[in-house]
């Protein structure tokens, strides 16, 4: 019987078959912790090693003061007019504006001429609940142009249901017919419940003739500013 002959590697193997491949995977593994130590040392050593990442940094700021808006005061309420001046006819005158050429008492117009002085009068009314204080304008008009402007001082106030005359020397230098109107208040300066009334006007005829027992009036130098006289009527 013929024997087998054996070669030295086979019969290793075929004795110790576990342990080879226990001593290999042993190398491996060695081999293996040897690479991973390298790699780690490696790692730390290397300057471009990444940090870990590190949570997002805030900044915080102040919240800006708001700013606040204030709030407009309600407007004030405008008040409403509680006076009325308007013209008025007193017992016994022809009209609320009288011209002649003399004053007389009651006023009338007899005769007007542009070489005598015009004598105008009017009457006024404080009408409304409330009084009137401060200073009262007029102008007067003739046939719609304002020439002359005059100023009722009215000190004392205007009482509401009484009336007053006012007499002033002026004069007409055109002849023939005209108008001459008389306004209370012409620039509104005085808030009234009704700014319709404030005019009245008188039409007469100014002749160039003079009244034969009249001296005709000279005029020398400068005018003298007219002269406002208050006419006191009381109730109207």
């Amino acid at each position: 019987m013929a024997a087998k002959s054996l070669k030295l590697g086979d019969t290793a193997r075929s004795r110790r078959p576990g342990w080879a491949r226990v001593a290999a995977g042993l190398v491996l593994a060695g081999s293996g912790a040897l690479c991973a130590g390298w790699i780690a040392a490696s790692a730390a050593a290397s300057p471009w090693q990444l940090a870990p990442a590190s949570p997002p940094r805030l900044r915080l700021r102040p919240a800006p003061t708001p700013t606040v808006t204030p709030t407009p005061p309600p407007p004030t309420p405008t008040p409403r007019p509680n006076v009325n001046l308007a013209f008025v006819t007193p017992d016994g005158w022809p009209g609320c504006v009288v011209c002649n050429f003399r004053w007389r008492t009651p006023p009338l117009y007899e005769f007007l001429s542009i070489v005598h002085p015009t004598h105008v009068v009017w009457a006024v009314t404080s009408g409304g609940p409330s009084s009137v204080f401060g200073p009262i304008d007029f102008a007067l008009l003739l046939d719609g142009e304002r020439f002359l402007t005059v100023r009722y001082d009215n000190r004392g106030g205007f009482l509401p249901g009484t009336a007053l005359g006012l007499h002033i020397e002026t004069r007409v230098t055109a002849r023939g017919r005209h108008t001459l109107t008389v306004m209370v208040d012409p620039d509104q300066a005085i808030a009234e419940t009704n700014e319709a009334d404030n005019a009245c006007s008188f039409t007469g005829v100014w002749t160039a003739d003079p009244v034969t027992w009249l001296p005709a009036a000279v005029v020398e130098g400068p005018a003298a500013p007219p002269s406002l006289a208050v006419i006191p009527l009381g109730h109207p």
